[in-house]
């Protein structure tokens, strides 16, 4: 199972995100005040900080795509589904792996791990505060399941599954897609730094 792969090079892939520096892309983030779905258009840097830290206090959140598969579609109650094709992606920053994109620039050594085609996504995600109760937007032609990743954790962190409060570890094994998830803790000007990652189940 590649679960198994990416456990038996954990401690590379927690270094791979504390490291991880995103500055210099462009980034999708919800805008609260319009309501569309994120993935229509990216924010440099400042402009998606300003909107995220301008969204209500349970949004405050901004994310890009380190590998996306090409079946994968977003849609949520709020907005319409969206197929890759049609997202703001910087595709010239990637490289085509068949069935997917992928930042090679951006894994390194990791690369070839993260090019098995059983990893579907891998979600970078910074939020500056809580998240209200959700299931992932994303779905696949395929069932699929996520280990997460996390850095710069705040200390009262509470991550809420199907209303029970689950201890946080890193790397921390969940199916969002299906289970109701929520994060809490307290605003704050730096991110917590998210690594999801969704592969095959």
């Amino acid at each position: 199972m590649i679960v198994n792969e990416l456990l038996k090079n954990k401690h590379k892939v927690q270094n791979f995100l504390n490291n991880l520096n995103c500055d210099g892309d462009k980034w999708f983030v919800y805008n609260c005040d319009t309501g569309d779905n994120p993935t229509l258009r990216k924010f440099s840097h400042r402009m998606s900080y300003r909107i995220m830290n301008n969204n209500t206090e349970m949004f405050k959140c901004r994310f890009l795509y380190l590998k996306v598969k090409k079946d994968m579609r977003v849609t949520c109650e709020h907005y319409d589904e969206i197929e890759v094709d049609d997202m703001d992606i910087e595709i010239d920053k990637y490289d085509d792996i068949g069935d997917g994109f992928i930042r090679k620039n951006l894994f390194g050594e990791l690369t070839e791990l993260f090019s098995d085609d059983r990893i579907y996504t891998v979600h970078y995600i910074e939020a500056l505060g809580g998240v209200d109760p959700h299931r992932d937007p994303w779905i696949y032609d395929s069932n699929y399941r996520n280990i997460i990743f996390y850095d710069n954790l705040p200390e009262d962190a509470i991550l809420t599954i199907n209303e029970n409060n689950i201890p946080i570890k890193s790397p921390q094994h969940t199916n969002f897609g299906i289970d109701t998830h929520s994060y809490q803790f307290k605003t704050r000007k730096f991110p917590l730094k998210i690594l999801h990652i969704d592969y095959e189940n």
